[in-house]
């Protein structure tokens, strides 16, 4: 999704566990301080602990659930 989004040219960050843990806290970091124009991709690493101000929609998407369903519907 991350790499479809930015693809299409929109402002996006990613945070997963194969990311260093520097390159996460500075993800974050950049996420928390943005003016809100950002949209964050990230996997279950950011639900320990990490606080996201003004955060106003989350969307959790099982991708692998999803994938299933579609692999289904076309294989129907």
């Amino acid at each position: 999704m991350y790499t479809l989004y930015k693809e299409l040219g929109l402002n996006c960050l990613e945070i997963h566990s194969k990311k260093s843990q520097m390159h996460r806290f500075h993800t974050y970091k950049d996420f928390r301080d943005s003016d809100g124009s950002l949209v964050m991709f990230t996997s279950n690493v950011s639900s320990r602990g990490l606080n996201y101000p003004n955060v106003t929609l989350v969307v959790q998407v099982n991708i692998q659930y999803c994938f299933y369903i579609l692999i289904r519907i076309f294989l129907i």
